[in-house]
């Protein structure tokens, strides 16, 4: 198993997560979505939680996944769509909260 991140500072949580739970069956690597450093049809599953909301080009994205994904394998994604959050009754300042939010991650190139 393969965990990758944006930064190190991002991947020494995740290899500290890892290494407090027990778990030594993951190889660690900085890396970029739109441009994977490795080989075509590599995994079995690829599998991105949450970041495709964050990203410049989510499609180039989700492209590099199925290029490092065997063929017949699984490209997996979870995202939310904040555009389409609701909740009720209506606070005021949930929905300047939701506001700010957007404007932050279209601001960093995300979605």
């Amino acid at each position: 198993m393969t965990a990758t991140e944006v930064g190190a500072a991002e991947l020494d949580l995740a290899r500290h997560t890892a290494e407090s739970r027990g778990t030594e069956n993951i190889d660690f690597a900085v890396a970029d979505v739109h441009a994977l450093d490795f080989a075509d049809a590599t995994y079995d599953v690829t599998h991105a939680h949450q970041v495709l909301q964050h990203v410049s080009d989510p499609v180039q994205a989700l492209r590099e996944m199925g290029r490092v994904t065997k063929p017949g394998g699984i490209v997996a994604v979870r995202d939310s769509d904040y555009s389409a959050f609701a909740w009720w009754p209506r606070v005021p300042e949930l929905d300047e909260w939701m506001e700010l939010y957007q404007a932050a991650a279209r601001a960093n190139g995300g979605e």
